[in-house]
């Protein structure tokens, strides 16, 4: 027997979520020397990661986190204070090398007010990084035995990076909001519903969303949204049609300006978004995971494989419905002013046979006007939720999930109790990850004592192939099939399969 193994080399890209980190950022925010602050009404951050290099075992970052918070203040008026804070650190984990390309995704854990003064506010943000990369893998493996060496192959599924992007645009619109009218700040968000590849680019379509938050002429607090439709083709090298893509649109910047006369005042509102992304196109190898051979034993040697394959990112509405009570020791409400800092965060998702189910927390903070104490007041819901939506997934898909709100809104049930309704857009980084055994070098071993036996007889297993009753049997393939015409393979469990031989006297 001419023993002359044959190998093969499989060069893919291997993405899945390599790991998280938490990062606490503090700000001190200061309002102007001639205000003084009587009380919060409500505060809202976002982060948003800028930089990124990966090391031999951990990857750094740097983010930025924009706190917001709404005042009353001692002369009854509203106002809004603005600060951006700057942080970094960093995320350790196996699988991080020099060369491994990252995807860093961010939200905002929870925010608590450290400190409220007449002259100054301190808030603390807990922030959540989760680090995606994309690994080069170079594995060698046994295609083949040579003669008299029977393989077993395995089609695994793989893939090749295929593009990266990293774009920055700009989208505006316009918004009336009338005579005398003072915008106070803004909150911005985008969701992307569609991400395509095709020839050497991505297209990305989504929309964002701003809510302006407004101070009238009679100093009342109210608030205005404007949706802009998304609509943008990026530049992507490589990356052609049916790549999966997985990535999105990112606020970078929001700007708001105020034009025209007095009585017809306009909202300019001018978003940076940026797109972040990679296209992956779908790879196959074919390693022999099972060997045998009838005249001599094998050694192999087997290498244990993860392989992460990404689908297309999917994006998800629902609603989320719940009610808060206003504490006794806060008027009753007589109109809803509005929302702000409204997020939701998931705490779990996890893939079934063609649906999803989500579980997390929507928190928003209801700001409403009390007739009674003639007052601006605030109410902070927080509302659990368990979501089962359908998807193009896979049981043990492994999900990443981020979700935002659309829209919210508020109605007065009873005078303490605010009935709430947010329409929340989730977006789900899909991917299909297994542990692959592969044969990476094949010796030949010490040589098989003959089989004495004419007949040999083998009681199959539910599940068992042709390849398992050869190797009980010590036949080949082709003769299990020949001398057992009547079974069907794979077997069912119970069938008796036999061998027979010619032996030599």
């Amino acid at each position: 027997m001419a023993f002359e193994p044959i190998y093969d080399t499989a060069v893919f890209d291997t993405f899945r979520k390599l790991g998280t980190g938490q990062a606490v950022v503090e700000a001190r925010l200061l309002p102007r020397p001639e205000i003084r602050i009587a009380k919060v009404l409500s505060t809202s951050s976002s982060v948003g990661i800028s930089a990124a290099e990966a090391f031999s075992g951990e990857a750094r970052y740097s983010g930025r986190v924009n706190f917001k918070v709404l005042f009353e203040t001692t002369e009854g008026t509203a106002e809004e204070l603005d600060y951006n804070a700057d942080f970094s650190d960093k995320v350790e984990a196996n699988g991080i090398g020099a060369s491994t390309k990252t995807i860093f995704s961010a939200n905002i854990l929870d925010m608590d007010i450290i400190a409220a003064e007449e002259d100054v506010i301190k808030l603390a943000a807990v922030v959540e990084v989760t680090l995606y990369g994309c690994t080069r893998e170079d594995i060698k493996y046994l295609a083949r035995g040579g003669d008299g060496v029977y393989t077993h192959e395995d089609r695994v599924n793989c893939s090749a990076l295929a593009s990266e992007t990293d774009e920055t645009f700009i989208i505006s619109d316009t918004l009336e909001i009338g005579a005398g009218v003072e915008i106070l700040g803004a909150e911005s968000r985008v969701f992307t519903y569609k991400r395509t590849a095709e020839d050497d680019s991505v297209t990305f379509a989504g929309e964002a969303v701003v809510d302006l938050t407004l101070k009238n002429a009679d100093g009342a607090i109210s608030c205005k949204s404007v949706a802009i439709p998304v609509e943008q083709q990026c530049r992507a090298d490589g990356a052609r049609e049916r790549d999966a893509v997985t990535g999105g649109l990112k606020i970078k910047d929001c700007a708001v300006t105020v034009s025209g006369e007095e009585n017809e005042r306009v909202a300019e509102i001018e978003l940076t978004l940026k797109a972040e992304c990679m296209s992956f196109r779908s790879l196959e190898m074919l390693p022999a995971v099972d060997v045998f051979c009838l005249e001599n034993e094998l050694l192999p040697t087997v290498e244990s494989v993860v392989v992460g394959c990404p689908k297309n990112d999917i994006t998800l509405e629902s609603t989320v419905e719940g009610s808060v009570a206003i504490e006794d020791k806060l008027p009753l409400a007589d109109t809803v002013l509005g929302t702000f800092g409204s997020r939701v965060n998931v705490s779990t998702a996890t893939a079934e046979a063609g649906r999803v189910k989500i579980e997390g927390l929507l928190g928003t903070n209801i700001v409403y006007f009390s007739a009674e104490r003639g007052s601006s007041n605030t109410v902070y819901a927080q509302v659990p939720f368990s979501l089962t939506l359908s998807a193009d997934v896979e049981e043990g898909d492994t999900l990443g999930a981020q979700a935002g709100v659309k829209d919210v809104s508020v109605k007065i049930r009873r005078g303490n109790e605010l009935g709430i309704r947010a329409e929340v857009v989730v977006s789900l980084s899909v991917i299909a990850e297994e542990t692959q055994i592969v044969i990476t070098e094949l010796k030949l071993g010490e040589a098989r004592p003959p089989r004495r036996a004419a007949i040999s007889v083998h009681i199959a297993s539910n599940g068992e192939t042709v390849w398992d009753a050869a190797k009980a049997l010590g036949i080949t393939p082709e003769e299990v099939v020949r001398q057992n015409p009547d079974v069907s393979m794979p077997c069912s469990g119970g069938e008796r399969l036999r061998a027979f031989r010619r032996i030599e006297r």
